[in-house]
C-alpha cells in the first residue's frame, strides 16, 4: 500500500483528520482548517490539491449559527461571543446522508469542532457543532454543545488554562446516536458525551458514565472520566469501526507522550488501554494527534490493513513536528501490527 506525499502546513497535524468520499476519491480535512480534494483509493492516501477551508476567522460577523446560541450563563463562557474568536479545529466531519439523516443532500455535512478562547495569557477550550451545505467549502458559525463544569474566568479575574476539548465524535448506527470522546481539564481519563439529535444540536448532549449509568448536562455538567480508560488518561482520540470484528478501536495520545489503544463492542465499555508498539515516548520524543482511516471511510473499515497518521514531536510538544503515516493491522485480542513509517512532507 503506497502512501503518497502531500504538502502540509508547519502546524499540521494539530488534531484529528477527517475524510469523506467524493466521486472516485475523497475530500480530506486537515486541522487547522485545510481542505484537500483529490482522487484517492483511501481517505488518507493520494496527492491532493489543497484549497483553504473557510473557518470563522475568515467569515463575517453575521454568519448564521448552526442552531440557537445558548447564553453564556448556560455555557459558562466569559462572554456570549468570544468562545471561537481565536481558533477553531473541526476534528470530526461526516456526510449527514451517511449517518444520522439518510434523506439529507449528499452535499450536507456536519462537523464537531474544538474551539479555543485566549484571554489574559490563558486558553479555554470547548466543543461545538457546525454545518455545511457545500461539501465543507463554507460552514456555519459554531454553536457550543460541550463545555466544562467550571465557569470560564471573566476578564480581570485570575486566569488559568481550562475547559473541555481535544475530542473526536462518531455516529453510532446501532443506537442511533452521536458519541463524542473528549478531555476535560481536571478529569481523569477520557470522557464520553452522547446525543440522539440527528444534527447534534446544542442542549441535546449529555456527559455520560456508562459504567454507573449516570448523565449530566453537556453544558457545564459534571464530567465523568471513563473508568475503563482511567488507567491511561490522555486526549485527542480517533476511532474506527471494524466491520470484520464488529467492534470499535480507539487510539489516543496518552499523557506519557505515547499513543495508546483499546477496543469496544458498543462504545460504552472498553478494554484496558495499552501502548502501541514502537510509538512510546522516550526522552523528549512525543507522539500526538493520531488519525485512523479505513477503506470505507475515516471511521469504518472492512479490511485488516488500515491507515494511521500522527504527529511526531522530537523536542516535546513544540511547533517542530512531523506528519507520519503508516499502515496498521488490527487482530482479534492481539496488539495491532504497524507498517513502516512514511513522512508526509
Amino acid at each position: 500500500m503506497q502512501i503518497s506525499r502531500i504538502a502540509v502546513s508547519d502546524d499540521t497535524p494539530d488534531g484529528r483528520f477527517s475524510a469523506i468520499s467524493h466521486g472516485s476519491g475523497f475530500i480530506k480535512f486537515l486541522v487547522p482548517n485545510l481542505r484537500y480534494v483529490g482522487t484517492t483509493t483511501l481517505p488518507l492516501e493520494g496527492k491532493l490539491a489543497p484549497s483553504r477551508m473557510q473557518s470563522h476567522s475568515n467569515m463575517t460577523a453575521g454568519t448564521t449559527f448552526a442552531n440557537p446560541l445558548p447564553s453564556n450563563q448556560v455555557t459558562g463562557f466569559r462572554t456570549t461571543d468570544t468562545f471561537d474568536m481565536c481558533k477553531l479545529w473541526t476534528m470530526s466531519i461526516f456526510r449527514l446522508s451517511e449517518t444520522s439523516t439518510p434523506a439529507a443532500s449528499s452535499n450536507d455535512l456536519i462537523g464537531f469542532s474544538h474551539c479555543e478562547d485566549y484571554d489574559q495569557d490563558s486558553v479555554w477550550k470547548s466543543v461545538h457543532v457546525v454545518l455545511s451545505s457545500d461539501l465543507g467549502v463554507t460552514w456555519t458559525r459554531p454553536v457550543p454543545i460541550l463545555t466544562a463544569q467550571d465557569r470560564q474566568p471573566k476578564h480581570g479575574e485570575p486566569a488559568y488554562n481550562g475547559g473541555l476539548g481535544d475530542m473526536a465524535a462518531v455516529w453510532d448506527n446501532a443506537k442511533r446516536r452521536w458519541v463524542a470522546f473528549f478531555q476535560e481539564v481536571g478529569m481523569i481519563g477520557l470522557g464520553i458525551a452522547v446525543s440522539t439529535d440527528p444534527r447534534g444540536a446544542s442542549l441535546t448532549w449529555s456527559k455520560y458514565d456508562p459504567l454507573n449509568n449516570l448523565y449530566s448536562s453537556g453544558l457545564m455538567g459534571l464530567g465523568y472520566g471513563h473508568p475503563d480508560l482511567a488507567s491511561m488518561p490522555g486526549s485527542n482520540p480517533t476511532l474506527l469501526y471494524d466491520v470484520l470484528e464488529k467492534g470499535w478501536v480507539i487510539v489516543y495520545h496518552a499523557w506519557q507522550g505515547s499513543l495508546a489503544w483499546a477496543t469496544s463492542t458498543d462504545l460504552d465499555r472498553w478494554s484496558i488501554p495499552q501502548f502501541l508498539d514502537e510509538l512510546t515516548s522516550s526522552g523528549s520524543l512525543v507522539y500526538n494527534y493520531p488519525s485512523l482511516a479505513g477503506n470505507i471511510s475515516d471511521t469504518m473499515t472492512n479490511q485488516r490493513t488500515n491507515i494511521l497518521s500522527y504527529g511526531k514531536f522530537p523536542h516535546g510538544l513544540t511547533e517542530a513536528r512531523f506528519l507520519v503515516t503508516r499502515t496498521i493491522q488490527f487482530r482479534t485480542s492481539q496488539p495491532p501490527i504497524l507498517g513502516a513509517p512514511e513522512l508526509l512532507l
